[in-house]
C-alpha cells in the first residue's frame, strides 16, 4: 500500500522521537535534543508530544541546562498533570536551586494526590532536606498525629499507618535540636512498625 503524505510525515516524526529518546537513554543529549525538536516540528500526536517534552527535560538536565529542563517539564504538565511530570519539574527546579518553586509544585501535588498523607510526608521530607523548614513540618505533622490519635481511639493498630509520619516528625524535632522529642517520635515510629528502607528522602 502507498502511504499518504500525512502518514509518511507521522512516521518520520515518530522516527526522530524514538531516536532522540534512545540518545537520552544513552546520555547523549547533544544528539537527542535536535532529533526531538525535529520530531515536534514535523508533528506528533498528544501522547507523543508529552513523551517528547519529557525526553527534552531529561536531556537538558543531562546538560545541566535547568532552565530549559523546567520549561519542557512545564510543557509536559500542560498535556498531562501527572504526579510523574510534576516530580520531573521538581527535580529540575531543585537542581536549579529553586526549592521554593519546587515546593509550590509539592503544594499542588498535595491537593490532587489520591493518597494525601503520603504526599504530605514526601513534601515534609523535601522541606527538611532542602529548606531546613523544621518548624512548619513539626506543626503540620503533629496536627495530623493529634487528629489521628483522637479519631482512632479504640483502634491502636490503626496507628501503624502513621509510622512514617512519626519518623519524619522525629527528624523535624531533631533539626530543631529538640532531641528528647525527636527520640520519642523515632522510638514510636519503630514501635508501630517503621521500616527505614521505606523512607523517601527526596
Amino acid at each position: 500500500a502507498i502511504l499518504t503524505f500525512l502518514e509518511e510525515k507521522k512516521l518520520l516524526g515518530t522516527f526522530f522521537l524514538r531516536r532522540g529518546g534512545h540518545y537520552v537513554t544513552s546520555k547523549l543529549p547533544e544528539k537527542a535534543i535536535p532529533d526531538i525538536l525535529k520530531s515536534l516540528e514535523i508533528g506528533l500526536n498528544k501522547k507523543e508530544k508529552e513523551e517528547a517534552f519529557i525526553y527534552l527535560c531529561h536531556a537538558f538536565i543531562q546538560q545541566k541546562n535547568y532552565e530549559n529542563a523546567i520549561k519542557y517539564a512545564g510543557e509536559a504538565i500542560k498535556l498531562n498533570s501527572s504526579e510523574e511530570n510534576y516530580y520531573m519539574r521538581i527535580d529540575a527546579l531543585t537542581k536549579a536551586n529553586k526549592p521554593n518553586e519546587a515546593l509550590e509544585d509539592y503544594n499542588l501535588l498535595v491537593e490532587i494526590a489520591e493518597y494525601k498523607l503520603g504526599m504530605i510526608e514526601r513534601r515534609a521530607m523535601f522541606k527538611i532536606n532542602y529548606l531546613k523548614d523544621y518548624a512548619s513540618v513539626k506543626n503540620e505533622l503533629q496536627n495530623i498525629i493529634d487528629t489521628a490519635t483522637t479519631n482512632l481511639i479504640g483502634c491502636p493498630g490503626c496507628m501503624s499507618n502513621y509510622c512514617e509520619t512519626y519518623f519524619i516528625l522525629g527528624l523535624a524535632e531533631y533539626g530543631n535540636k529538640n532531641f528528647k522529642q525527636a527520640f520519642k517520635h523515632l522510638l514510636k515510629a519503630e514501635e508501630i512498625g517503621y521500616n527505614p528502607q521505606s523512607s523517601d528522602t527526596a
